[in-house]
């Protein structure tokens, strides 16, 4: 599981208005804070997996091609 400290060292501040932004409007559509707060925890979760993986040169060049 990544920590909250782990996550604002991974995560830049433009990511971080961003995710808030969309955590924002996931709480809006969903209109339940618990279900907004767990898809972004999910997401947050899935994208400093793939930074990592990404800084650890562990993609090949077509999933490289797949992210950008």
């Amino acid at each position: 599981m990544v920590s909250k400290s782990i996550a604002t060292t991974l995560i830049d501040d433009t990511s971080s208005e961003v995710l808030d932004e969309l955590y924002r409007v996931t709480r809006e559509y969903t209109q339940n804070k618990k279900e907004a707060e767990k898809i972004i925890k999910n997401l947050i979760k899935t994208v400093i997996k793939l930074a990592i993986l990404y800084r650890n040169n562990q993609f090949n060049q077509d999933e490289l091609a797949l992210m950008e």
